[in-house]
């Protein structure tokens, strides 16, 4: 790795708190039921994987008014999420809880609209999918809660969208809350090894800087192109009359 593992994830934690002051958080997903949606697995000691629970569905919600207005603010979506665990989990001795932390080497994210959206004569489905490498898992040794983080450029990230354009963001970042972790809260049977498997509840948002362009018009957008549809038939029948 290019930095030790501390370092790393100490850096990363740093970021995602900077980072909240610039970048503007553009959508948002909340788990529905009671069921859990996220799991660890310790596959081989030192290694593991992230992943959901089945396929679960979320309430996925873009918080830019552009897309609230264009009946998009909140919508069902199919939830996916793996990732790579690669190297042990790394304990810090500071005041209070003792923070314990787990290198994701790289992942990805993606909510899939269940109903698709027609937008003209296309059908769009990709609410949003994100690819990263070192995100950070991280909270407080035997806590039954913890956070994914993931904030350029301490990971390499990319967004993509059917709905939003990302082509002007230099700075992108998403933040995992976990709730209800089961196995006995976040832990590691020893230094050697990644975290030990656990099931938790999983909420989310997600940033960049600048905002994300909305690609999809506004109602009074789509209104106005009508008009103007409308206003261009007439003006030929008047022609051809």
């Amino acid at each position: 790795m290019k930095l030790g593992f501390l370092a790393l994830a100490a850096s990363a934690m740093m970021s995602a708190t900077v980072a909240t002051a610039a970048p503007i958080t553009f959508a948002q997903f909340q788990q529905l039921g009671g069921d859990d949606t996220f799991r660890v697995t310790n596959d081989a000691g030192s290694t593991g994987t992230l992943s959901t629970i089945g396929t679960p569905i979320v309430n996925f919600s873009f918080l830019r008014p552009a897309m609230q207005a264009a009946g998009l603010g909140s919508q069902d979506a199919y939830f996916n999420l793996s990732g790579t665990i690669s190297t042990p989990a790394s304990t810090m001795t500071l005041p209070g809880p003792d923070p314990i932390n787990q290198l994701v080497t790289s992942g990805s994210l993606s909510f899939t609209r269940v109903t698709p959206a027609n937008v003209g004569a296309n059908t769009r489905t990709n609410l949003l999918t994100i690819s990263f490498t070192d995100a950070i898992l991280t909270g407080s040794l035997g806590g039954t809660s913890g956070s994914l983080l993931a904030s350029t450029p301490d990971s390499v990230m990319t967004f993509t969208s059917d709905f939003l354009n990302f082509d002007d963001s230099i700075a992108l970042d998403f933040a995992l809350a976990l709730s209800s972790i089961t196995g006995g809260g976040l832990g590691r049977a020893n230094a050697s090894e990644s975290l030990r498997a656990f099931t938790a509840d999983a909420t989310g948002t997600f940033s960049s800087d600048p905002a994300p362009l909305a690609t999809v018009p506004e109602p009074a957008a789509l209104g106005l192109m009508g008009v103007g549809v409308l206003g261009l038939a007439l003006r030929r029948r008047r022609r051809a009359a």
